[in-house]
């Protein structure tokens, strides 16, 4: 059943987010820029607070400067301020009374995970053009509204059951499958990919997608918390909402910087 109220919020924010993805990385990396940003700050700031650890301004600045090195110096830059970065969060933790094993874990997660894994998005559109961060998105709201459907319709076997317990194979196995004909549609229409590239994409960026998806499911469980946190409201958190995102990206990146240079 259907809790109406929860089904109209997902829908007021599904209707306010979509059109944004897709009009940003087309207009350029300087207006996607400040998406990125955003995501990087909120979504280290949920990380500290699904590891239940004291929060400082400081942690989530870090990993915003991290990406706004990207932008003006480069991808080298960029890691080599993150490199240091940790090593410097790393060396606080020796003297915090947190655990130095989740203060090292959340440094990770947000330089690495939420920062580098999303800032990547920034050479993509730099070198490559907006289109294939559009190319993402659909292929992961495919994936997601149609694994959903195909798991009520006729989801029987567990895809992850200790993880994600409502997640069926059926489910997934839909998703993917009409991510490749939602992605052939759209490099079609578009010319930016060839359908057979568009294929290949829309499997590798399924597939990356729903791990992530199930990575953050799987961290939600280990810290025992429902959401990352509630800041969109009917979807949850940062996190929750562009999991499956800061999977693809990286999966992209690698493969344009291999096959499309």
């Amino acid at each position: 059943m259907f809790n109406n109220s929860e089904f109209y919020k997902r829908a007021v924010v599904a209707l306010i987010f979509a059109p944004l993805m897709i009009i940003l990385p087309l207009n350029g990396k300087i207006f996607f820029m400040p998406f990125i940003l955003f995501i990087t700050y909120l979504g280290s700031q949920e990380i500290y607070k699904m590891l239940k650890l004291k929060y400082s301004l400081f942690y989530s600045v870090i990993p915003v400067v991290a990406t706004s090195f990207l932008y003006f110096r480069g991808v080298s830059e960029s890691l080599t301020f993150s490199l240091v970065s940790f090593i410097i969060i790393s060396i606080i933790s020796i003297f915090d009374e947190d655990s130095i094993i989740k203060n090292i874990t959340a440094t990770t997660l947000s330089l690495l995970y939420v920062g580098i894994f999303s800032m990547l998005s920034i050479p993509i559109i730099d070198k490559f053009g907006g289109e294939f961060i559009v190319l993402i998105f659909i292929t992961i709201w495919s994936t997601d509204t149609f694994a959903y459907l195909g798991g009520v319709a006729y989801g029987k076997n567990k895809l992850c059951p200790k993880v994600s317990p409502k997640k069926s194979i059926e489910g997934s196995i839909t998703g993917l499958l009409m991510s490749v004909v939602s992605v052939s549609i759209f490099g079609y229409y578009n010319g930016a990919i060839s359908v057979k590239e568009g294929i290949l994409l829309s499997v590798l960026l399924s597939v990356s997608g729903q791990i992530g998806d199930l990575f953050e499911s799987k961290l939600k469980r280990e810290c025992n918390v429902k959401d990352s946190s509630s800041i969109i409201p009917g979807h949850g958190g940062i996190l929750d909402r562009f999991d499956s995102f800061l999977f693809a990206v990286p999966t992209l990146y690698v493969y344009l910087y291999f096959f499309k240079q």
